[in-house]
């Protein structure tokens, strides 16, 4: 390999403090804008321009030229680190754009983005034409420009709409699903439109020639995205999270797959962006860990992203704009085009016109994605640094009025009763998803986790398996391992039959299992570090002698990155008919509904939820509720219920309530577990460890030790915020 000369050491000085002082601005900018009620985007857009030549050049030319100079090494320097914020922010797009959406496209969605995005690119193509030429880059042809400044006009900002709505509380009503399944329609369209631009633009003869192959070439693009990517992105995730080991493994993948669709993308000429924007289309369909996908946000939002726009202002001089004619001409065109469009299309639609309107102004925010078309357009050379600058500056404007003027035509907006209905339904998200539940079951052997793996076989759902795990303690000293040779006890014990038992049950249920054994030093570590693989649900088979106590359960139930369930078992393993839920109206009685409820629909079981009163009303004890005090006590417990969790309403599991009084001797719940009619009872409960000794509280440890049927101890993980 040739020799290649260092990079001066000057060159790296001036590269991080160029970093070190946009990522500051954008920084301080976002947090302006977030105060006064704007999307941080746009601070992070204006950064670029206040420290390009359009202020800070401005008013101190050697200042600005000191840091950021003229010279190609140093621009190019920039431009890498951008060119990768640039992908992230692509990738993130797509990561936030729900294909899905697509399949179920409601008429309002279809002809809201229709002609949302027909006539603002009609409007731009007919603009375009008349343009001056001393607003189109170098060698374009009018045609091309043409096309570019329609694209421009007819493209949305999926994060900046999808952050709105999100800020305004509106991505729950029918209005924001409208308005992201036409959003949806317009990033994807417009993506794939730009592509094919970028692909044809470099053509100096034969252009024709040249779409029909970028065409073709984007079509095999996609169909390989979709048969094999998509495919092999499922597998491989789903290994990810039961086998690997190093820590961000997941994080990594995504950065890999979004980084060679991107640069098969440049290769064939459709532009490194449409490949990122599509590889986070596909990881969207994959199940990738929040924390995972907080990390990339993080990390792409708060460093690249800003260079990137910094890079977009450092371009941007406004002293180019003879005039604002053009500004606002291109500003009316874009704005008008998306109004007209979307509004007629809602109409069209059979929605009402504020409902109409509310769409086309939330589609006109051009924001982050308005500046990658600028920028590719100002690379490639179609347009000049004017029509560039307008592009930028119409970016900020749409963005900046859109939230203003989706507030105002809100007030308009009136939900239906179907509307309202529907959200009071979805108030609240299950603790659990009840499509998908993976369960880990750390297993010694013994039998309360053959229970625990019967339990685990009725919760999951789907292809997703259950991990049996066994950890052996590495590094025991001589004198334990001689006490356990004359004390010997059950754990490790007969391995293989305890899991060939387990798999016996998850063949019963369809359910799929896989088993691990490994070596640690630290047995519980490793099992803690194994569920923050995306695991929803460790079980637990409780202590023989010390069911809720264990110093194993103990430290899991102090570490666990998730939900926990204790399970001590009582009679033959089998399938629970009969369930009985202990409820107090807690957010811990909930996890216990939410997991009786997903377990009875498998088994085909019946759930009775029993409401504790804290008193009778008076004399009441003595002479015996009346039928009317009877059912307004029904009445109320089943209004709690549906309030706790809205599996209720949704499950097709029978479920009952009943109401006892809990002034009684023996709590009501073991009094109603004595009847000899149920097979397990599932209890909810927080752990109150004090000094480092687990306590789920008196009446629960009373429950397990008295109750003659297998019980349930869900403890849920209250830091869970993806549960609601």
């Amino acid at each position: 390999m040739a020799s290649v000369p260092a990079l001066p050491g000057h060159a790296l000085f001036l590269l991080l403090l160029q970093i070190a002082l946009i990522v500051a601005v954008a920084r301080l900018l976002s947090e302006v804008m977030k105060r006064i009620g704007q999307p941080a985007v746009l601070g992070e857009l204006m950064a670029g321009i206040l420290l390009g030549p359009s202020l800070f050049g401005w008013l101190w030319p050697h200042g600005f030229v000191a840091i950021f100079p003229a010279e190609a090494l140093q621009v190019h320097l920039l431009e890498v680190v951008a060119w990768i914020g640039m992908v992230l922010l692509l990738l993130l797009t797509g990561l936030e754009t729900d294909v899905r959406l697509l399949r179920h496209l409601g008429r309002s969605a279809a002809t809201s983005s229709g002609l949302g995005m027909a006539i603002p690119f009609a409007s731009g193509f007919v603009l375009g034409l008349f343009v001056p030429d001393t607003y189109h880059g170098e060698g374009a042809s009018r045609i091309l420009f043409a096309l570019f400044l329609a694209t421009s006009m007819a493209i949305s900002a999926m994060p900046v709409i999808a952050k709105i709505l999100m800020d305004l509380d509106l991505t729950k009503r029918n209005i924001g699903i409208v308005i992201l399944s036409a959003g949806v329609v317009d990033d994807t369209t417009g993506w794939l439109v730009l592509s094919l631009i970028a692909g044809v633009a470099g053509a100096k003869s034969g252009v024709v020639l040249k779409f029909l192959s970028t065409l073709m070439l984007t079509a095999v693009f996609l169909a390989a995205c979709y048969f094999v990517v998509y495919p092999f992105a499922r597998w491989l995730f789903r290994v990810i999270d039961d086998r690997a080991r190093t820590r961000d493994a997941d994080l990594a993948v995504i950065v890999i797959i979004a980084f060679v669709l991107s640069a098969v993308t440049e290769k064939i000429g459709i532009h490194a962006v449409f490949g990122a924007f599509v590889a986070g289309c596909i990881l969207r369909q994959v199940r990738i860990r929040p924390a995972t996908l907080h990390r990339l946000e993080a990390l792409s939002v708060a460093v690249f992203a800003p260079v990137f726009f910094g890079l977009v202002g450092l371009k941007v001089d406004l002293h180019t704009l003879d005039s604002p004619k053009m500004l606002l001409i291109v500003l009316a065109v874009a704005i008008g085009g998306k109004l007209i469009g979307c509004t007629w299309g809602g109409l069209l639609g059979k929605m009402t016109f504020w409902e109409s309107l509310s769409i086309a102004v939330a589609m006109n925010a051009r924001g982050a994605m308005e500046l990658v078309v600028a920028l590719i357009g100002l690379t490639l050379g179609i347009i000049g640094p004017s029509m560039y600058a307008i592009i930028v500056l119409m970016a900020i404007i749409t963005s900046f009025i859109a939230p203003l003027l989706l507030r105002l035509t809100m007030l308009k907006v009136k939900m239906s009763p179907d509307e309202q209905a529907r959200l009071a339904s979805e108030s609240q998200r299950g603790l659990f998803d009840p499509n998908r539940v993976k369960a880990m079951i750390p297993t010694a052997g013994g039998p309360n986790a053959l229970s625990a793996a019967r339990i685990a076989a009725s919760l999951v759902r789907g292809d997703t398996p259950i991990l049996l795990l066994y950890v052996q303690s590495a590094g025991v000293s001589i004198f334990r391992r001689v006490w356990h040779r004359l004390r010997p006890d059950q754990a490790g014990k007969n391995l293989q039959e305890h899991f060939d038992q387990i798999k016996a049950y998850a063949d019963e249920k369809q359910a799929r299992v896989d088993v691990r054994r490994a070596t640690d030093a630290d047995p519980v570590g490793y099992i803690v570090r194994e569920a923050e693989h995306g695991f929803d649900l460790l079980l637990i088979g409780a202590g023989l002698k010390n069911p809720l106590r264990s110093g194993v359960t103990t430290q899991l139930l102090e570490h666990a990155p998730c939900h926990v369930a204790i399970v001590r078992a009582r009679g033959a393993v089998q399938d629970a008919k009969q369930i009985l839920v202990a409820t107090n109206g807690s957010y811990f009685s909930r996890a216990a509904v939410e997991l009786a409820i997903l377990y009875a629909e498998k088994v085909q079981g019946t759930v009775t939820v029993l409401y504790s009163m804290e008193e009778e009303p008076d004399g009441e004890e003595e002479r015996g509720p009346s039928v009317l005090e009877e059912g307004f006590r029904r009445m109320m417990a089943t209004t709690l219920l549906t309030t706790l969790s809205p599996l209720v309403t949704k499950t097709t599991a029978k479920v009952n309530v009943i109401v006892r009084a809990s002034d009684q001797p023996t709590p009501p719940v073991i009094a109603e577990a004595r009847s000899g009619l149920y097979q397990m009872l599932v209890v909810g409960a927080e752990n109150r460890q004090v000094q480092h000794r687990l306590s789920v509280g008196y009446d629960v440890e009373r429950m397990v030790a008295e109750v003659p049927c297998t019980v349930i101890v869900v403890v849920p993980k209250i830091e869970m915020g993806g549960h609601g």
